[in-house]
């Protein structure tokens, strides 16, 4: 599956440029918007540029609710997998300067987490302005007896950096990899694998899916 986040689209759509299908979040789950803002923006000036799914982002900083009663901090996907298999997610961030609903407490830095289910990976770091987009990738394996893998976009406190996200991609992977043999053996997610194809042309994608 693959979810282009804050996308104005009513309807699945295929991207010219790399054939995948994309869903707007918003169909896979309407009441999305009642906690989040969606922001439209011009592609990134990188390798990312024709891609659709760049051209627009979700923000989590809902309404501040009565005194005494805290906002949320954890926002969730429930992204559809079978019990006990292997999955790849990535996850993709792009703002640019366009994010002024949110506060950066240290320098101009926006800083929040990924969890996936009860994994809390490392924080996220924004440079605003942000020059680049950038992609964070983990393996999971789906929890036994479940139907989803949970990936949620985390606040420290309910005055803290508002959460931000463009894309979020499910892929199912062949249990021989090894990289799964170390996921088996660590029982928790695993952060950040750098994958190249070193046979590709020049002008091929840099991120294979």
């Amino acid at each position: 599956i693959s979810i282009d986040v804050g996308s104005a689209e009513t309807a699945n759509y295929t991207d010219p440029k790399t054939g995948i299908l994309w869903s707007p979040d918003t169909i896979l789950w309407p009441q999305i918007g009642d906690w989040s803002t969606t922001y439209t923006l011009g592609p990134p000036p990188s390798k990312f540029a024709d891609e659709k799914q760049y051209q627009s982002f979700r923000y989590f900083k809902p309404p501040r609710k009565p005194a005494g009663s805290p906002n949320p901090t954890k926002f969730c996907y429930s992204l559809p997998a079978q019990a006990n298999k292997y999955y790849l997610i990535r996850v993709s961030f792009w703002c640019s300067s366009n994010l002024a609903s949110a506060s950066t407490r240290v320098g101009g830095v926006l800083s929040f987490h990924i969890i996936i289910d009860s994994y809390v990976g490392p924080q996220i770091n924004v440079s605003l302005p942000q020059t680049i987009a950038f992609v964070e990738e983990y393996y999971v394996q789906a929890l036994d007896g479940s139907t989803s893998v949970k990936l949620c976009l985390s606040a420290e406190s309910d005055v803290s950096d508002a959460p931000f996200v463009n894309s979020i991609e499910l892929r199912p992977l062949v249990d021989t990899l090894t990289a799964l043999k170390v996921l088996k053996s660590s029982n928790s997610a695993l952060w950040g694998p750098f994958r190249y194809d070193l046979g590709a042309a020049d002008n091929s994608p840099s991120i294979f899916r």
